[in-house]
């Protein structure tokens, strides 16, 4: 009787071994989906790279625009 419960016991504890196993490997299987690689660590940098030069295309052109008007309200006030 006694090498009956011991086992079960074994039986039992095999059983919860193989249900944490799998329950791991479901969490890092996860969690491997949420990591970004470098690829995807290289493309966001690119794509930051993109918008920068984008935004700085964007400032000079409104330096540009604010600096014609200023030159020409000068112009405008001088020439009066």
């Amino acid at each position: 009787m006694n090498e009956t419960k011991q086992e079960q016991m074994l039986e039992l504890l095999h059983r919860d071994v193989k249900s944490l196993k799998e329950h791991i490997d479901v969490k890092f299987t996860e969690m491997d989906k949420r990591v970004a690689s470098k690829e995807d660590i290289g493309l966001i940098r690119k794509e930051t790279a993109e918008v920068k030069s984008g935004i700085i295309k964007w400032m000079f052109g409104f330096w540009l625009g604010q600096f014609t008007v200023t030159f020409g309200f000068v112009l405008l006030f001088l020439r009066k």
